[in-house]
């Protein structure tokens, strides 16, 4: 079979169903959580693996976040907003 029609097969494969795997399997997210702070004097809660790990709870995958905050008011502010939303806390 030519690498086109193989190509081709994975595509229309692909478009036809739902990633099942992805909704049985536990994502897990490792990095930072962290506060942006911009000269306009705006905090944002993000940091990259964060972000990735907020919006994947948002599409509804309940990932492991896997990280470390400090015992002080920020760390319980991300502790707060993570458990507002939803996400597990239990690797932090």
């Amino acid at each position: 079979m030519a690498y086109s029609a193989v190509a081709g097969a994975v595509k229309q494969g692909l478009a036809n169903r739902r990633p099942t795997v992805i909704q049985k399997t536990r994502l897990i997210v490792f990095g930072e959580v962290l506060f942006d702070q911009f000269p306009d004097g705006t905090v944002v809660l993000g940091g990259a693996p964060f972000n990735v790990a907020w919006h994947l709870q948002a599409l509804g995958y309940a990932p492991l976040l896997i990280s470390r905050v400090g015992n002080d008011g920020l760390g319980a502010q991300i502790r707060s907003k993570m458990q507002d939303w939803g996400m597990d806390l239990n690797a932090l």
